[in-house]
Order: structure tokens, then C-alpha cells, then sequence
């Protein structure tokens, strides 16, 4: 008897879920909660992978600043992806994810926080209540992180990308220049 109780009590949770999903069926999709899980593990590998890649590639180096590196990790595969597959683009193509995947970051970033002044957001995103003022603000934001993130990855890729105009602008020239 407990246990049809149970599934009775179960086949009504279901029967609920099904009325909801019904009565607001434009405003619920049940692939996107499994499109969120494949996204996060995925950012989650990506992460993962950066990490290990800092650390191997650009930390840990004998002598430290300009010495061999201990690893060519995202380098090495890259290269071999470009080289041994069939399909030469894929190196470039992988070069791309990665690269974006830091700007996503540093848009999910301007996203959250905003600009924050102690405990006061400044220019805050928010759906549908956003100013132009403070989009502007945010997007010339994301356009100051752009330099940054392209010179990070041409350090972080500087064996793969050698001998192209990315290596010769940010590898000789920005590195060259005499500020202050």
C-alpha cells in the first residue's frame, strides 16, 4: 500500500509539473536547463584548461621571466590540430574559442558587477531597466578589456602564432614601446 501511495504522490508531482509547464508554455523550456548544464561544463573545461595552460606556459618558467617554459600545452595542440588534421583551419579555430571565451568572461564580469564604487553600482545591466548611458559606459569598458585580452593571448599562444602579424605587432612592437 506504501508503495502505491508513493507513486500516486509521484504521478500527481508529475501531473502539477505538466499543468504548469501547459499553463506557461511560452515562458518555460524544458532543453533550457540542459543547454545551462552543457554550457557550464564546458566553461568549466575551458577554465580548466586556461588555468593549467597560465601555469605551465607562463609561470612556470626556468629562469622565470623569459626561460624555456616547462610545458607548450595549448601551443603543442594547436599546432598538432593545424598540422595533422586534415582540416588546417582548426588551430586558428581553437586559437578563436579560447580567445573568446576570455571576452565572454570579462562581459559576464561587466554584466554582474558593473561599476562599483564601495557598495554602490554606478552603471548597473539590467534587463529591460538598462540606461543608454550606463550601456555605453559598460560597452566602452569591455572595449578598454579588448587591448589587454589580446596582448594576454598573444603572450599565452606566442609559439603558435610566431611569424604573424598578431606575434610582430604585440610581441615586437608593444613590447618595444617607450612610455613614460
Amino acid at each position: 500500500f506504501n508503495q502505491f501511495k508513493q507513486e500516486v504522490q509521484a504521478l500527481e508531482d508529475d501531473f502539477e509539473d505538466l499543468q504548469y509547464c501547459h499553463e506557461n508554455w511560452k515562458g518555460y523550456n524544458p532543453l533550457i536547463p540542459w543547454c545551462k548544464l552543457v554550457l557550464s561544463i564546458i566553461s568549466f573545461i575551458l577554465t580548466l584548461v586556461w588555468v593549467l595552460h597560465i601555469i605551465l606556459y607562463m609561470l612556470a618558467r626556468d629562469p622565470y621571466p623569459n626561460g624555456v617554459p616547462v610545458s607548450y600545452f595549448l601551443n603543442t595542440a594547436f599546432s598538432w590540430a593545424s598540422k595533422q588534421i586534415s582540416f588546417a583551419l582548426l588551430g586558428v579555430i581553437l586559437v578563436g574559442i579560447f580567445t573568446l571565451y576570455l571576452l565572454f568572461c570579462a562581459l559576464e564580469g561587466t554584466a554582474r558587477l558593473g561599476l562599483r564604487f564601495l557598495i554602490v553600482e554606478i552603471h548597473p545591466l539590467k534587463v529591460g531597466a538598462t540606461y543608454m548611458t550606463s550601456l555605453l559606459f559598460n560597452v566602452s569598458l569591455l572595449l578598454l578589456c579588448v587591448p589587454a585580452l589580446l596582448q594576454f593571448c598573444s603572450a599565452a599562444f606566442a609559439d603558435y602564432i610566431v611569424l604573424t602579424d598578431a606575434s610582430l605587432v604585440f610581441s615586437v612592437y608593444v613590447r618595444n614601446m617607450r612610455f613614460f
